[in-house]
């Protein structure tokens, strides 16, 4: 397999009264892994950007510990896993940019190409809306655009993308 980058941009959520429900997808920050396949195990060679000198560089990172989730939900073990890891995030930590939502759907996606499509975007969604608590981050940053989005009563994830007239400009600050 060559070697391939996973891209996933920031989003935000809580907009107006949709609490926990509702979020949009952003231009500009994002997070991005460059994966080399191969040797044994997941393996951070790199590790950059915002907040990079406050995040593990080992399997604890989020998204080396969403990768091994989205395998084992999809049936496949961690060894089946094996690639070299250079991450780099433009998304501020902790300023309501989805950069845990980000982190957890890169490493599912990453999971997921590694695997040969083994997890599926239903069990990727599922499994990166758990690690967040709450869907809102996550839908947009993976299907785009402004989403309202809830889960049902066995987890599974319910979304709908909200229509946006004219082009929006967010103000990041």
């Amino acid at each position: 397999m060559k070697r391939f980058t996973v891209l996933v941009p920031c989003s935000t959520s809580n907009l107006g009264a949709g609490f926990d429900a509702v979020g949009i997808a952003l231009s500009g920050p994002d997070l991005m892994v460059r994966v080399t396949p191969g040797g044994e195990g997941l393996r951070i060679a790199r590790l950059s950007g915002e907040g990079a000198d406050r995040l593990p560089p080992d399997s604890t990172n989020r998204v080396i510990d969403a990768a091994y989730r989205a395998a084992a939900a999809a049936g496949r073990s961690r060894q089946a896993l094996a690639a070299e890891l250079s991450i780099h995030s433009s998304i501020p930590l902790k300023r309501g940019l989805g950069s845990s939502a980000a982190a957890a759907l890169a490493g599912g996606l990453l999971a997921d190409a590694l695997l040969d499509g083994a997890v599926g975007q239903e069990v990727l969604l599922r499994m990166a809306v758990e690690m967040e608590g709450h869907p809102d981050n996550v839908v947009p940053a993976l299907r785009g655009g402004a989403q309202v989005s809830v889960r049902d009563a066995d987890g599974k994830v319910l979304s709908c993308p909200i229509p946006i007239g004219a082009p929006l400009r967010a103000a990041l600050y």
